[in-house]
């Protein structure tokens, strides 16, 4: 509270950050831990504490993506990147719900005698506005949010009708 200088902050950072670095003992074990630091403030970023809680959060993740054990601001990039996993979080629940989700089969080849022995189920989001898109896309959202299951349900769903499909047109790879 009352701390408004940045540097003040980065440098309360750096010492959390050392402190947790040192080894201890714990039932005569040495262990070791780190830690990456998130850091939110207000009112610049938010006066919601949970919004305030949330943008830590996310610089907590950039810090991390910058390798560990280190600090990062919440910014206004940040902010950008946390609407738009709101976005693609509401609108995947909304494309999961309209079974807007394909799957693509990528033939597994047997190299001595060239033919095809399996194939892979790649899933696709057949979005409404930004076309086809890719498990990159999407799929991380849907962990963290939890859909993920639900996904995974469909998809499955999805490759065994196929391979229905197949089955009944006696497709050799049933």
């Amino acid at each position: 509270p009352g701390i408004h200088d940045r540097h003040v902050l980065a440098s309360h950072a750096e010492r959390i950050i050392a402190a947790l670095d040192e080894p201890f003992w714990l039932r005569n074990t040495k262990v070791m831990i780190g830690a990456s630091v998130g850091i939110s403030c207000t009112p610049h970023d938010t006066t919601d504490p949970a919004e305030l809680l949330n943008f830590a959060d996310l610089a907590m993740y950039a810090a991390k993506q910058a390798g560990r054990r280190g600090f990062a601001f919440f910014d206004g990039a940040l902010r950008e990147q946390a609407l738009q996993r709101i976005n693609i979080e509401r609108e995947l629940r909304e494309g999961l719900q309209r079974n807007e989700l394909t799957i693509y089969f990528q033939p597994k080849i047997d190299g001595r005698d060239l033919v095809v022995r399996a194939a892979e189920a790649l899933v696709r989001w057949k979005h409404p506005v930004r076309g086809i898109l890719s498990p990159g896309e999407f799929i991380t959202v849907a962990e963290q949010s939890g859909l993920i299951e639900q996904l995974g349900e469909q998809v499955l769903r999805l490759a065994m009708a196929q391979s229905a499909a197949w089955a009944r047109e006696r497709h050799p790879l049933n």
